[in-house]
């Protein structure tokens, strides 16, 4: 696994997989969607690019400035050499209702060599007394 700091995230590479095309199947990429809350991919203001950490970055925090005491950390894991799975976490937050977001984007690479997210879906970890204690696609209250 290969570790680089990018300003204001972690960036962690997994490549897996990338001898073949063997993408994740239709039920394997269900299974996975569950424990999360669909975000609609209109609403994004970017989702394609060169780079798939950045449209990732981009889509969900986009110009977003690091709160003291919050932490970032992006993992994206290569299943093949055209497909992408990143799960991005937005810890600590300075906000009295939500604790901590994870989100999972679902990217491919388009035939002009840059990647789009297909799917993105965001679960919660909430504040004392806002909601359950662990991750959940529920809004926290």
């Amino acid at each position: 696994m290969m570790q680089r700091t990018m300003p204001a995230i972690a960036l962690a590479l997994v490549l897996a997989g990338l001898g073949g095309d063997a993408r994740a199947t239709p039920s394997d990429l269900q299974k996975a969607r569950t424990p999360f809350r669909p975000v609609d991919l209109k609403t994004l203001k970017v989702s394609t690019g060169s780079n798939p950490g950045a449209v990732v970055y981009q889509a969900i925090a986009p110009g977003r400035q690091r709160q003291t005491g919050s932490e970032e950390k992006l993992t994206l894991e290569f299943v093949s050499t055209t497909q992408a799975i990143a799960v991005f976490d937005l810890l600590n937050l300075n906000d009295r209702i939500t604790k901590d977001l994870r989100y999972r984007v679902e990217l491919l690479q388009q035939k002009d060599r840059t990647w789009a997210i297909t799917w993105m879906g965001v679960r919660n970890r909430c504040q004392e007394g806002r909601g359950g204690k662990g991750w959940s696609k529920t809004p926290c209250k």
